[in-house]
This record gives C-alpha cells, sequence and structure tokens, in this order.
C-alpha cells in the first residue's frame, strides 16, 4: 500500500531527537484516545509512530514498559494501552494534576523552553493528528478528546508564532491549519524538513498551474468574445453595404467595413494597425460602431 504523505510526515517526524522526551511524550497522551486515571491508550497503524511512542516513554517513564500491549481493535496494527492505576498516578503526578483535577489543563511547567514546547506539538500530531495530500488540497488537523487542552494548545501556537484555527466536532476537538505556508512551518518546527520543502514544492506548482489556467481561460474568453463581436458586426456590414445606405459612406468608414470583411477573425487592435494609415484602437472601435448605428437605420 502507498503511503499517505500525512504517514510520510509522521515517519520524518519520527526521526527527530529525542533529547525532549517527557514534552514530547506529554503530547502523545493529551492527544491519545484516552487520557484518565483509568486508562491511558493510543491506537496506531504507524510502525514509525508506535516505536516512537514506545521509545519516549522507556526515556521518560520506564516503569510504563511493562503495560504495553498489543492493539485488539480491528484495522488498528499498534496500541498502547496501560491500566495500571498506580502507574497512572506516577505519569499524572509527574505533568502536576493532583488527585482533584477535575479537567485537564495544560500545564505550561513542563513546556519552558522553545524546544520542549515543540517537542510537545511533534507528540501531540503524532498521535493525533494528520495532513491532507499537498496534490489534493491543504488542511493539517490535530485532534483531542479534552477541550481545556485544545483551547490551551491553540494558544501554545499561537505562542509559537502559529495562527491556526480551533473546531468542535462530535465530542472531539481540532486544531487546524488551511493555509499551505502555515503547514510548511509546522511541519519544519516538528522536525519534517523534508517533507515541508515537498508541500512547498507542491503549493507552488498548483499555484503556477491555477495561474496558467486562469490566463488560458482568460485568452479563451477573450477570443471568443472578439469571434462573437466580429460576426455580429459583419453581418450589420454585409446589410448595409447591401444597402441604399452604402452611397452615403464616408470614405473611412467604408474603408473600415470592407476591412472588416477581409480580417473576420482579427481583433481591434489588428484592425487598428492593418488600416491605412494606421489608426488607435479606439478609432477602429468608434468607427465600427458608427457603422452599426447606421445599419439600424436601413
Amino acid at each position: 500500500m502507498t503511503e499517505s504523505f500525512s504517514e510520510k510526515a509522521k515517519s520524518e517526524a519520527c526521526s527527530a531527537t529525542t533529547k525532549y522526551a517527557v514534552a514530547e511524550i506529554y503530547g502523545f497522551f493529551l492527544a491519545a484516545t484516552r487520557f484518565s486515571r483509568g486508562e491511558i491508550s493510543m491506537y496506531t497503524s504507524s510502525e514509525s509512530v508506535f516505536a516512537r511512542a514506545v521509545e519516549l516513554i522507556r526515556l521518560a517513564f520506564d516503569f510504563l514498559i511493562d503495560e504495553i500491549r498489543p492493539a485488539s481493535e480491528p484495522g488498528k496494527r499498534f496500541a498502547l494501552k496501560i491500566t495500571d492505576r498506580d502507574k497512572i498516578k506516577c505519569v499524572f503526578d509527574a505533568f502536576g494534576y493532583s488527585e482533584n483535577t477535575a479537567a485537564l489543563r495544560l500545564n505550561l511547567a513542563v513546556l519552558e523552553s522553545e524546544n520542549e514546547k515543540r517537542a510537545f506539538l511533534r507528540g501531540f500530531f503524532l498521535a493525533g493528528g494528520s495532513i491532507s495530500d499537498p496534490e489534493r488540497n491543504y488542511y493539517l488537523e490535530l485532534r483531542t478528546t479534552h477541550a481545556s487542552i485544545s483551547r490551551e494548545a491553540l494558544s501554545l501556537f499561537i505562542e509559537l508564532g502559529f495562527a491556526p484555527k480551533r473546531l468542535d466536532r462530535g465530542g472531539k476537538y481540532y486544531i487546524y491549519f488551511k493555509s499551505g505556508s502555515a503547514i510548511e512551518d509546522f511541519l519544519v518546527a516538528i522536525g519534517a524538513q523534508s517533507c515541508a520543502m515537498h508541500f512547498m514544492e507542491r503549493v507552488i506548482l498548483r499555484q503556477s498551474s491555477a495561474e496558467v489556467t486562469r490566463r488560458m481561460n482568460c485568452d479563451n474568453y477573450n477570443t471568443d468574445r472578439t469571434a462573437s463581436n466580429s460576426a455580429v458586426q459583419i453581418a450589420a456590414i454585409e446589410e448595409l453595404l447591401a444597402s441604399p445606405k452604402r452611397g452615403e459612406l464616408p470614405q473611412k468608414l467604408l474603408e473600415t467595413a470592407e476591412l472588416r470583411l477581409a480580417n473576420p477573425g482579427a481583433s481591434l487592435a489588428e484592425l487598428a494597425v492593418q488600416s491605412d494609415p494606421p489608426v488607435s484602437k479606439s478609432c477602429i472601435q468608434h468607427r465600427l460602431r458608427q457603422l452599426m448605428q447606421m445599419r439600424t437605420e436601413v
């Protein structure tokens, strides 16, 4: 099966340094399927994401290693599922959550440096993020089941210079980007530089293609409009020249009428150049309008 762009970005991010393991696994846990005092669980179909989570747990909370269990849910190849309440309590204590904590809050004391904050975002993305293929559109989202974490993570993004939006849907909370440049910056921040470069290459190509298409459509429209106007002018001139009004035409109008008949596909600018002597485009336009007006008087 072909690896999606989202999977490629996660695989590359998983190769970043694990120097800030506590901050990164914090992001993993808060975007996990479940992060409560009764259970910590996360499911993934990505071998690299699973391996990354195991390595981070080994570095930050090695006492949890024995609690990691295989996936049992259909379609999920890998799972982290921790149910020992005493061990979970140690994790909650480490992140500054007391027994009386009613709703999870983002503990910035765990994320003091900018590198720790970026590591947190990487973990948050690996566990709860996805990116659309840049060939189709520009969309990156990060999901959590905790409303307060979603709001406070949004503030963290803004602090780091990002400007995402937030959406609540079906009991889950999303932070998302729809800007190509913002997605590129995020990928760089989490250590997926190659994917960031590829993403922007596709953005530039799509923009260039759209501009070419726009210009072609504009050219085609102008060509169609010229042909349509020319057909109307020719029909009117032929009728005018076949009427007694022909003898009343000034020499310059007659020359313009014959020039139009001889060059049915020419634009006004081209007719202006072919006139003898050459005249301005507005002059040709004025003469053709006079011819059209005389046609109505026939």
